[in-house]
């Protein structure tokens, strides 16, 4: 189902409408820069309505969150925990042709993607191959240490008609390897009427195994949160913000605390005019069962351990909605 919600903003007289379609589906850099396929460094699902002053008419935009789960990390049932799908070719290939075969790979503007395996050349290849039509695409590999990589990290698919302004990688710079993508796309509005435009950041936060996680997690966030500010104040007219990500946290984290805080509304509560539901969270404050199974709450994927947990936000900012400044980070 849909259910718009409507707010104005800075850019001219654009209105954003915020339209939320749930779909749950169960599931380097250099190589980047130099891939021959046009592969350019550089599961919400959520529809923009776009609207140009007063005019009836107005353009949708798709953005869609997912998370791949990294065959070098996944866990299979009934094996030992020193296997991961990695070990097995023909079903980790087999799982992402199916994933690509999702509507939203048909349908979206903008996809954001976690966990994404840059260091399978055969994995690499299937998406480029897949989505080089109708897609540009632009990712970032998580840093290791030593300046080694990680092997996975950040995807994102950008519709062709749009065109990207700026790019940002932001290292979090911390021990888990974490970073953010962040994009400044724009394309010509409805019947060349206006523009549309908007900033896109792309993220996936360190789980939290502790509470020296959780203050970790925090921080990364005020990283991508302090980088956004800046580059918005240098922009006349700042657009739209969305942030996509697998945020490892549900609504009462201390993540999405920080976020609302600072005036970011939840596609998912906007689109269905809820609260702590709307968030992985039902009237009784506690979360979705083992198996997700309560009617008045969602879920977007398991865990490692297999907890099922609604973890995958898109956020949103109206520019011209009050909202404190993003303070100084203090150790």
């Amino acid at each position: 189902g849909s259910h718009g919600t409507c707010a104005s903003n800075a850019v001219g007289a654009l209105r954003m409408c915020v339209i939320l379609n749930v779909m749950i589906a169960s599931a380097a850099r250099d190589s980047l820069k130099h891939a021959a396929t046009g592969f350019t460094r550089h599961r919400c699902y959520a529809p923009l309505r776009m609207h140009h002053g007063d005019c009836v008419e107005c353009s949708t935009v798709t953005v869609s969150t997912f998370n791949l789960l990294c065959p070098a990390y996944r866990r299979l049932p009934g094996q030992p925990d020193s296997i991961r799908e990695a070990d097995f070719p023909e079903d980790y290939m087999r799982r992402n042709r199916e994933i690509l075969t999702l509507p939203m790979f048909e349908e979206s503007d903008v996809i954001c993607c976690q966990e994404f395996w840059y260091a399978s050349p055969e994995l690499f290849n299937l998406y480029v191959n897949t989505l080089d039509g109708r897609y540009k695409m632009h990712g970032l590999q998580r840093p290791g240490p030593g300046g080694s990589q990680r092997p996975d990290g950040l995807f994102m698919a950008i519709a062709r008609e749009w065109r990207v302004l700026h790019e940002a990688d932001i290292d979090f710079e911390d021990a888990a390897g974490r970073c953010a993508q962040l994009l400044h796309l724009r394309r010509s509005g409805a019947d060349g009427r206006g523009v549309d435009e908007m900033l896109v950041a792309n993220v996936h936060l360190l789980f939290p195994h502790n509470e020296v996680s959780n203050r970790i997690r925090v921080r990364e966030l005020h990283k991508l949160l302090s980088y956004l500010e800046q580059y918005r104040q240098s922009l006349a007219r700042p657009p739209p913000s969305i942030i996509c990500g697998d945020f490892n946290g549900d609504g009462d984290s201390r993540v999405v605390q920080f976020l609302t805080r600072y005036g970011w509304q939840s596609a998912f509560s906007s689109a269905h005019g809820r609260g702590r539901e709307a968030d992985g969270k039902g009237a009784d404050g506690q979360g979705a069962d083992g198996r997700g199974r309560t009617a008045d709450k969602w879920i977007s994927h398991y865990t490692h351990q297999q907890e099922a947990k609604a973890v995958d936000y898109i956020w949103l900012l109206n520019p011209s909605q009050p909202r404190l400044p993003v303070a100084d980070w203090t150790d």
